[in-house]
């Protein structure tokens, strides 16, 4: 595992981050960014509402855990990048 968190973006010195950080730039322009509301707020809108809905709602659980997860997916499944 160590040698995979070695590889990550915010572990690795230049010239190869410079490189790396390039090519994941493109995912953060704001024309990307705004292509992906959508999902995001009907993301949101999901598990508010399954929190919402629980008898006893447990924020962390229902919302916050699930959250980078779905945002990933999201992220993952947006069609311009």
């Amino acid at each position: 595992m160590i040698q995979h968190l070695n590889h990550w973006l915010l572990n690795v010195d230049p010239p190869d981050h410079t490189r790396m950080r390039k090519l994941v730039n493109i995912a953060f322009m704001p024309r990307m960014l705004r292509g992906m509301i959508p999902r995001m707020e009907s993301l949101v809108n999901r598990l508010l509402d399954e929190t919402s809905q629980s008898s006893e709602p447990d924020f962390v659980e229902t919302f916050c855990l699930p959250l980078p997860t779905g945002y990933r997916n999201t992220f993952s499944a947006h069609k311009n990048v």
